[in-house]
């Protein structure tokens, strides 16, 4: 009995744990749209705010993520593996797939926004709520190898037909950013972050400017447009490869807070990066945009079920 209670007390801290999240990005959404209606913000401020987050925010906060801790901590390399080898079949798939019922063009956006979720925002967040600092340590390993295979994937599926898809990786900012900080936290090199300037002030600073541009890329034509992918992006996200992946996990042995931890890294909703991505690769950013939206809105409820589904026939939280 006192476990039982002891499970719904956790579940309903860590629903409300998403809520605070997510809501926030909600928020900051709304006062887009509002922006944009207003007249204060329009297209020009949407591309210069995408150039600075792609050229120089999202790097940074890459950087900083995994420059910032050195890897001579205990981390779970099974589980680590396993993400990347899901991403990667999963990228594949749904390529595969996508191409036969979608224009050329968007494929790469619809992936992206199918497979890419804000592990390092939402993910960690419930992750520390959940385990402390033992989860931080190793959900923090597995955010910071999932990103750097997140961004090329990310490369790959958005560079147009004919580019040449090395350079185009080689010249990723988000990739340079991601390796540079892989090979510092390797390296002796004293950690490059202080008491001033931390990643939370970072993040703090990045997260409100790119969903502002999020939120003012919104148009209700264009979603009612593109509601099919966008509800099909939605639901491959939030429950599909979820399920998948812990089922998956589960039957090859993974138990425990391994499992809880990767149960909420997959849950979480369509990251804003493949928002900023879209954009500055391809023509179709409000279709990035509005799976970002729609996929908040929705996670912390499916996030929390998730969860709940997890406990019910494995001991993980």
């Amino acid at each position: 009995m006192i476990r039982e209670i002891s499970r719904i007390h956790l579940m309903t801290t860590l629903f409300f744990t998403a809520w605070n999240i997510t809501a926030p990005i909600l928020w900051a959404l709304v006062v887009g749209i509002a922006l944009k209606r207003a007249g204060i913000i329009g297209p020009r401020f949407i591309k210069n705010t995408n150039s600075l987050v792609f050229m120089v925010i999202l790097p940074a906060t890459l950087f900083l993520s995994l420059a910032g801790k050195p890897l001579d901590q205990p981390v779970n390399i099974d589980l680590t593996a396993f993400g990347i080898l899901y991403t990667l079949a999963t990228v594949v798939l749904l390529w595969t797939l996508s191409k036969r019922y979608m224009a050329a063009d968007l494929v790469g956006v619809f992936v992206q926004s199918a497979y890419r979720g804000n592990m390092g925002i939402v993910g960690l967040t419930l992750v520390v709520g959940a385990y402390g600092q033992d989860g931080l340590i190793v959900g923090g390993f597995y955010v910071g190898m999932n990103t750097i295979i997140y961004n090329i994937c990310a490369v790959l599926l958005l560079n147009a037909p004919g580019k040449k898809l090395m350079v185009g990786i080689l010249t990723n900012p988000l990739i340079i950013a991601s390796l540079i900080g892989l090979a510092w936290s390797l390296s002796p090199l004293p950690r490059p972050i202080s008491e001033t300037f931390s990643l939370a002030h970072l993040v703090k600073f990045i997260l409100p400017i790119a969903l502002v541009s999020i939120g003012a890329s919104l148009e209700w034509s264009s979603l009612k447009r593109n509601r099919k992918w966008v509800l099909i992006a939605t639901g491959l996200k939030l429950v599909v490869l979820p399920l998948g992946a812990v089922g998956l996990g589960y039957l090859l042995g993974i138990r425990g807070m391994s499992l809880g931890i990767l149960t909420m890294m997959m849950a979480t909703p369509t990251a804003a990066a493949s928002y900023v991505m879209a954009q500055q690769m391809t023509g179709h950013g409000k279709y990035a945009a509005e799976t970002v939206a729609v996929s908040t809105l929705l996670s912390p409820l499916t996030m929390t079920l998730a969860l709940i589904a997890l406990t019910a026939m494995t001991q993980a939280l």
